[in-house]
């Protein structure tokens, strides 16, 4: 693998390279083609030897599934293809006519390596968690319901909720409430689905400055509305 750093856009790169390789397998089978027969049979021998054609690669997440790829271009794939016509005057199809895309989540500029045996492949494939733990993070932050569905049914994570009330003319923070669950401990207690009466541990602040002097109109609000409130001051 090349010590140069460089980054290139995602766009464009989209079959998995282990797949592509597994796809010509599928073909070759599916068509009764001896290909270890044939003048460039070695080149599938395994996958390292179909890795030192040399591959330009990106580590990317699928969008709709999740899950971490290293994945090459079209353009690649058929550069390969050619290489088998020229060297041995035999065409084989694109292993792409048989693949699905992969349509990347990540949308910034990625590292560009470069894959040239089994031994690199196995480097930049243990990069694949990291990756798909930072797009995980990246789809909760932005709130995206099937990832926070799947947390939840997990029932292994903590959750906390904020929710602050400012006021509508100076932006001035007037109540803070928050809502803690563990949903490991309650799990393990035999408690779920949690009930929020019972199972969240909650509060709500009022600061002593605003209260009782600064009222929304758009949206009101009702600090002492609460059984239990605490009085803070800034």
């Amino acid at each position: 693998m090349s010590s140069d750093f460089s980054l290139v856009d995602v766009a464009g790169w989209e079959w998995d390279l282990n797949g592509v390789y597994a796809a010509y397998l599928g073909y070759f089978q599916s068509y009764n083609i001896a290909w270890y027969d044939r003048s460039w049979g070695h080149l599938f021998s395994s996958f390292d030897t179909f890795l030192g054609f040399s591959w330009p690669a990106v580590v990317i997440t699928d969008a709709r599934t999740g899950r971490g790829h290293v994945v090459t271009r079209s353009s690649t794939v058929q550069a390969f293809v050619r290489m088998i016509k020229t060297r041995f005057g035999e065409i084989i199809p694109l292993a792409t006519d048989q693949m699905t895309p992969i349509t990347a989540y990540e949308h910034h500029q990625r590292q560009l390596r470069n894959i040239t045996d089994i031994n690199i492949y196995k480097k930049v494939y243990n990069t694949l968690p990291a990756a798909q733990f930072a797009a995980l993070k990246n789809r909760v932050k932005n709130g995206n319901p099937k990832e926070l569905a799947q947390l939840w049914s997990r029932r292994e994570k903590n959750f906390l909720a904020l929710d602050f009330e400012w006021s509508e003319k100076s932006l001035a923070v007037l109540e803070m409430g928050y809502a803690v669950i563990r949903s490991a401990h309650l799990d393990a207690s035999g408690v779920w689905p949690p009930m929020p009466e019972s199972n969240y541990r909650k509060g709500h602040y009022i600061v002593q400055d605003h209260v009782d002097k600064i009222h929304n109109r758009m949206m009101p609000t009702f600090p002492w509305d609460y059984a239990v409130s605490f009085c803070v001051k800034p």
